[in-house]
């Protein structure tokens, strides 16, 4: 009991850290919103262990939102796997009471976002289990595969106030194939 409350009380003083910083997005999502589209995934900081072995591997993967429903969100994106085979992933996300903050249907697990200081990149926070341990990551979208300095320099920033430290960090060079969302039999 003593060990849950310390981590409870931890991971507060974390998101109080990071909520002092950084605003989070109260998205009212719309057909207009900045949010849907095309993004990329530049960077990632994450306590999960199965992505810590995996992190020389990891690719820039395209990300897609797309409007579904009443301000709920779709998120494709597409990840070679175990023997090369190209996949594409969708997650539904459902708004929930809290602004700005998403459930991932049928995982158990929250997204939320981030504003950056510059309109082209935004942080997805995303908090959900992996083999029965909580795991917390961070990625870095941008619309383009470029990203400066400063952003990386406020990625890290962030990370740091999350509670990850900077060797959790990762930012892939290499590009994943962009989904072909026309043919879900050929998604890369």
């Amino acid at each position: 009991m003593k060990v849950q409350l310390l981590s409870f009380g931890l991971a507060l003083i974390c998101a109080i850290r990071a909520e002092k910083y950084y605003s989070f997005i109260d998205l009212q999502i719309s057909e207009n919103s900045e949010l849907l589209g095309n993004w990329k995934s530049v960077g990632l900081a994450t306590d999960c262990q199965f992505l810590e072995k995996m992190r020389n591997h990891i690719k820039i993967i395209p990300v897609i939102f797309t409007l579904v429903g009443d301000g709920n969100l779709d998120l494709t994106m597409v990840m070679r796997i175990k023997g090369g085979k190209c996949e594409e992933f969708q997650m539904h996300l459902d708004k929930t009471e809290q602004p700005g903050e998403f459930s991932v249907r049928g995982k158990g697990a929250s997204v939320s976002f981030v504003e950056m200081s510059d309109s082209d990149h935004v942080i997805m926070i995303c908090d959900g289990e992996h083999n029965g341990k909580k795991v917390k990551s961070a990625k870095l979208l941008s619309k383009s595969t470029s990203v400066d300095e400063d952003i990386v320099a406020e990625f890290k920033m962030f990370v740091e106030n999350l509670g990850l430290s900077e060797d959790k960090i990762v930012f892939p060079t290499q590009i994943g194939k962009v989904p072909n969302v026309h043919n879900p039999q050929d998604p890369c």
